[in-house]
């Protein structure tokens, strides 16, 4: 609730954004890590054990650092975790035409995906006041009368491209470092088309065998998994366990189950729950084609000229805290970040398959299946 001096970009520099302290109703953390990080990581405003006067928990913030003139998009997540009695939030955002309310139900069990109305509302096109400022305010949802809780769980700010974004010559170098990057099998072809198009026909044509190799490479690794899939339906929890857990696989070193094992990727103790067995087989096989939220790899590069890669863990005001596995977690100050870039890979390694049986990776998916 103390606020930020600077909200990072999506590819990790400073965004030019600041937030206020939050003020209002006093704030409750809470940290359980189920159904995703994102979810399973928020604060809420109530009493802890829930009750009180309906909608009387109310809590407001301030973003400054917008450009007046300028419509930006602004996603609000407010869901706890699936429980049968959900937990959202009726979020108020007030910008240079006035205040906009919208609500959040928040996930129940039956809910496997994000969904606006359920996990998050979008307020789209959002113009700031005169003094490049956004106020926004949250509590329980209507229908949340037995908990009484408002839940915040973070932001997404989008902001409309640069005019110069269009520019050919960007898109050139663009592409040629899409077709030289080690990460390009990550890329979705569908994404690079819509994002090419935007360009002119000179553009578009450059692109087309990009998309058409990522398309072939997709096509070759939904057919893997194809075949792979009726050797993976019936292996065995218990002998999965050791795998998760032994040093041959080593899943353990940067996942948690039941309270046991790392913290560097996400948690694992209700996967069973969320993820199908295909699913569970893609995230292992090609650990970069899905990258669940809050665990992209970040390389920083401070002032000395040291290069850090790993996963944000925490941040404060003044500094982040970087986790890679079998390594301590690392303290940067921000003031010693001299640039901060998102890795498109995960810090998953692929090749797992390679290193474990078919019997062993069998036996892993059950014991995943099993995590609920």
């Amino acid at each position: 609730g103390k606020g930020f001096l600077y909200l990072r970009a999506s590819d990790g520099a400073y965004s030019g954004l600041s937030l206020s302290p939050i003020e209002g109703a006093e704030l409750r953390p809470y940290n359980i890590n189920r159904f995703d990080r994102l979810m399973g990581d928020f604060v809420y405003n109530g009493l802890e054990e829930g009750g009180g006067e309906h909608q009387a928990f109310e809590n407001h913030f301030t973003i400054s650092g917008f450009k007046p003139g300028v419509e930006y998009d602004i996603y609000y997540y407010g869901s706890a975790y699936p429980k049968p009695n959900a937990r959202g939030a009726e979020v108020t955002l007030t910008g240079g035409d006035g205040p906009v309310m919208q609500e959040i139900r928040g996930l129940r069990p039956e809910n496997k995906h994000y969904k606006e109305g359920i996990t998050h509302t979008l307020f789209e096109g959002v113009a700031p006041r005169e003094d490049g400022t956004i106020d926004i305010s949250w509590k329980s949802f209507r229908d949340d009368k037995e908990g009484n809780f408002g839940i915040l769980n973070g932001l997404t700010i989008v902001a409309p491209a640069d005019a110069e974004g269009r520019d050919p010559e960007i898109a050139d170098r663009m592409l040629d470092g899409m077709s030289e990057s080690p990460a390009m099998s990550s890329l979705q072809p569908e994404r690079i088309e819509k994002l090419i198009s935007r360009f002119p026909a000179p553009v578009v044509e450059k692109g087309k065998p990009l998309v058409e190799k990522l398309r072939v490479s997709n096509e070759d690794q939904a057919k893997h998994l194809a075949e792979l899939m009726p050797h993976i339906g019936s292996g065995d929890p218990q002998r999965g366990k050791e795998v998760f857990f032994g040093n041959k696989a080593a899943c353990h070193t940067c996942h948690r189950a039941h309270g046991e094992g790392g913290e560097v990727g996400p948690e694992l103790t209700l996967i069973g729950r969320i993820r199908t067995d295909r699913d569970l087989a893609e995230s292992i096989v090609y650990p970069s084609s899905t990258i669940a939220n809050g665990y992209t790899t970040f390389s920083v590069i401070t002032g000395s000229g040291r290069v850090v890669d790993g996963v944000i863990h925490r941040e404060t005001a003044d500094a982040i805290h970087l986790r890679m596995a079998d390594k301590p977690e690392e303290k940067i100050a921000r003031e010693d970040i001299e640039e901060m870039i998102a890795l498109p890979t995960s810090i998953m390694p692929q090749g797992l398959e390679k290193t474990i049986s078919r019997s062993e990776l069998s036996d892993l998916i059950a014991y995943l299946r099993t995590l609920k």
